[in-house]
């Protein structure tokens, strides 16, 4: 089998290699050097701590987002469509949104943040980092 140009057995080194480092120290000790993911795990930590338990997020990687709270999570749409967008949070029941900043993808600012902007009055702004900004929305 071949994954976009890697054999499974290059992925399986890879996350051998992840895990390793993972067991020696927390998400936040590997990424304190990097000011956006400092404040992208500052944004998770917050809507954890104060979102209920049975809340569903919305996030560029949801796998990540949801290794990192336990909650169910959602990738969003990669479409400026707030009609997509919308479809997704409904069907979804998704209750907050992490909208990134991170400035090496900007999937957040091109996709994201143009749909939300198509549905004017369905999310309030309820956390925001210093810069970098991560922003935290609930669903309203």
């Amino acid at each position: 089998c071949s994954c976009s140009g890697r054999s499974t057995r290059a992925y399986a080194r890879r996350a051998a290699r992840n895990l390793t480092v993972t067991r020696q120290q927390t998400t936040a000790q590997f990424y304190a050097n990097d000011p956006e993911w400092t404040r992208y795990l500052q944004a998770v930590d917050w809507l954890t701590q104060n979102s209920p338990a049975d809340a569903v997020y919305m996030g560029r990687k949801p796998e990540l987002l949801y290794l990192l709270t336990g909650h169910r999570t959602v990738e969003y749409p990669y479409t400026q469509e707030s009609a997509k967008l919308q479809t997704t949070l409904r069907i979804n029941k998704v209750s907050y949104i992490i909208e990134d900043g991170f400035t090496w993808t900007r999937t957040s600012e091109i996709y994201l943040a143009p749909a939300m902007r198509g549905l004017p009055g369905a999310f309030s702004l309820i956390h925001e980092t210093p810069a970098p900004r991560m922003l935290v929305w609930q669903v309203n």
